[in-house]
């Protein structure tokens, strides 16, 4: 039989979309591509993917050889520094043969019994990847974020660290920030619909998160919004940033909805973090 042609390298359409950031208009040619859900992305992806399968296939024996020797090289049962926060010690350990990490706690010594928190060799589909975590005050609740799609969007969920129990809310977030404000409030960061991390929001665990509330939206697109707690718990850190400016806002942590303070407004070319 006549040997397979060859597949022709796919070429995305263009189709300009106009975009202003910061007063100046730009033009998109792929941003038709963002979408993950449009059959014609989803059949350009496929396009790529056979293209690339193609031109690798005479590698496939020897992808699997380095892929063996490098594994081979990679201590898989490791466990990283614990962190230590109060009495109680945190760490993210591996397994072999196992893919993904183990969130775990002792409480009261580094020597104490093991508490699993979060497997994600139990969790995971098709892919999964823990993002920021953060325990409350008294280290009855745990926040953290995932990501399932492998793109930018997360998802933030509350774990009663307890029993074991994950609480009911599932709120979509970004993974730069988290903060709890008391042991019955959260603060996180809310993505736009182009998921740049944009606003803090402040959320009730156990309650609708349709009901959070707004403390303050970055509205700049060229800027993107990130928060923490000072090391003392003593104040709410909100981060507005871009490649080349920065500013810095700043409440009492256990009063996040009062008025921001404004450190210092941004200016072209000053980058400036902030710590109490």
């Amino acid at each position: 039989p006549a040997p397979t042609p060859p597949l022709p390298p796919p070429a995305a359409a263009r189709r300009p979309v106009a975009r202003e950031f910061s007063g100046i208009t730009l033009s998109d040619d792929y941003a038709w591509l963002e979408n993950p859900r449009d059959p014609e992305v989803i059949a350009y992806l496929e396009a790529e993917t056979a293209y690339l399968d193609q031109v690798l296939a005479a590698t496939g024996d020897l992808r699997g050889r380095l892929h063996q020797e490098l594994m081979a090289r990679v201590q898989r049962t490791d466990m990283r520094v614990p962190v230590r926060i109060d009495d109680v010690y945190y760490y993210i350990r591996t397994e072999a043969g196992r893919d993904y990490d183990i969130l775990c706690r002792r409480v009261g010594s580094i020597e104490a019994p093991e508490q699993i928190l979060l497997d994600l060799n139990e969790m995971a589909g098709d892919y999964l990847r823990l993002g920021m975590w953060q325990p409350s005050p008294d280290h009855h609740y745990l926040a953290y974020t995932l990501n399932e799609t492998g793109g930018l969007a997360y998802t933030l969920r509350v774990l009663d660290m307890s029993n074991g129990e994950t609480l009911p809310e599932r709120i979509p977030a970004s993974p730069w920030g988290i903060a709890w404000a008391d042991n019955a409030r959260l603060i996180y960061t809310g993505q736009d619909a182009a998921l740049r991390s944009c606003a803090a929001i402040l959320h009730d665990i156990g309650a609708d998160p349709a009901a959070d509330r707004l403390l303050y939206r970055e509205d700049d697109e060229v800027f993107s919004l990130y928060l923490h707690p000072s090391a003392d718990r003593e104040f709410l850190l909100l981060f507005s940033g871009s490649m080349d400016s920065s500013e810095v806002r700043y409440v009492p942590l256990t009063t996040p909805e009062a008025p921001l303070t404004l450190f210092a407004p941004r200016q072209k070319d000053v980058i400036y973090s902030l710590e109490h």
